[in-house]
């Protein structure tokens, strides 16, 4: 591990089109050891994929002993958690406002 932190900066709209680049950027992050930082202050709308790719994100970092945090997520972002039954999964309850 490189004890090092990527921050990763969520889209406008996250939708499928951009889930290719941001699975290759996390994916990319938690390969090279890297804690993450998900900054999700400018998303507007969210698709469920993109819901189940973050979930996915959180797990695997979990599982690989690294860190990840968010960084002001926004309203939209939270409220797909809520809607989707994800918000102490991804851990949006513990969030920085």
């Amino acid at each position: 591990m490189t004890g090092s932190e990527q921050h990763i900066t969520l889209n406008q709209h996250l939708d499928l089109d951009d889930l290719p680049r941001l699975a290759r950027e996390i994916g990319a992050a938690i390969e090279s050891g890297s804690s993450l930082i998900l900054d999700g202050s400018a998303v507007n709308t969210v698709h469920a994929a993109a819901m189940q790719l973050l979930l996915a994100t959180v797990r695997s970092a979990r599982q690989k002993g690294l860190s990840c945090q968010w960084r002001q997520p926004s309203n939209a972002l939270k409220e797909a958690a809520i809607l989707l039954g994800m918000v102490e999964e991804l851990s949006l309850d513990d969030t920085d406002q």
